[in-house]
Formats: structure tokens, sequence, C-alpha cells
């Protein structure tokens, strides 16, 4: 193999070039899938603050809104009418320091015959989850039903 500039080949640079190239792989190879997640969440990371997308989404996040919804059930029994379920799904609950107050704050009003929580409890994918089940605890106190 060559390597052409302009008029002058280099066949040292292309075999330097080509060893640094094998030199990298084998030290991706090496890398454990973990290290590659990390790096990629460092790299998301990264990007969501430089485009402010983290503190867009965080905002989002902390604007909790209630919508009720009506369910027509035919046949249902008489008992049974009026009956209101508090569905609270993906709270992702370790995802931002203040979230767990502002949703205490945001159900602690309502007044519902049943909750059900569905969905993720935490963002975190990895390590301990002690953090995420301290923040539950003060927070089912708040929970209707």
């Amino acid at each position: 193999m060559q390597a052409y500039f302009g008029d002058r080949v280099s066949q040292d640079f292309l075999a330097t070039r080509l060893a640094k190239e094998a030199s990298l792989e084998l030290g991706n190879a090496r890398k454990s899938k973990a290290a590659r997640l990390v790096e990629a969440r460092i790299l998301i990371r990264a990007f969501l603050y430089i485009t402010l997308t983290r503190w867009w989404g965080q905002c989002n996040a902390l604007d909790l809104q209630v919508t009720y919804n009506r369910l027509p059930v035919p046949h249902l029994a008489d008992e049974m009418q009026g009956f209101r379920i508090l569905h609270l799904s993906d709270l992702h609950i370790d995802a931002h320091p203040q979230f767990g107050k502002i949703m205490a704050e945001t159900i602690g009003h309502l007044d519902a015959d049943l909750t059900v929580i569905t969905g993720d409890f935490r963002s975190r994918t990895f390590g301990s989850c002690d953090a995420t089940v301290e923040m539950m605890k003060k927070l089912v106190q708040y929970i209707p039903g």
C-alpha cells in the first residue's frame, strides 16, 4: 500500500498511521461495555448542557400538570359510579432534587379512591436505588387513595 501526497509517496507515513489506528482499535476493543456507556453518557450530557436542552427539560418536568379524564364504562355497578383513580406514571423521582417536593404539593390536595403508579420510579439505570426509595417513602405520605 502507498499513500499519495501530491507527487510524493510515503509508505512510512502510511505504516505509522495504520499502526496508530490498529492501536486505537485494540484499545477500544479492550474497553468494557460499561466504560463505553460512561463515555456516551458524558457526551450526551455535554450536548444537553450546551444546547440548554437539559434546562428546558427540567423546567418542563417540574411544571407538573393534573389532567382529569372521564372514562365511561358501560354497565358499571352503581357503587363504582364516580370512582376516581389517580395515575402517576414515570416519576423519575431522582432526576431533580426538588421533584419529590413539587409532586407532593401537586397531588397532596387531590381526592382519589385509588392511586396507581406505573413506569419508572428513577432516572438512573445503575447503582444504588436507596435515594429513590427514601424519596418515595416521603412522597407516599401525600398520595391519596
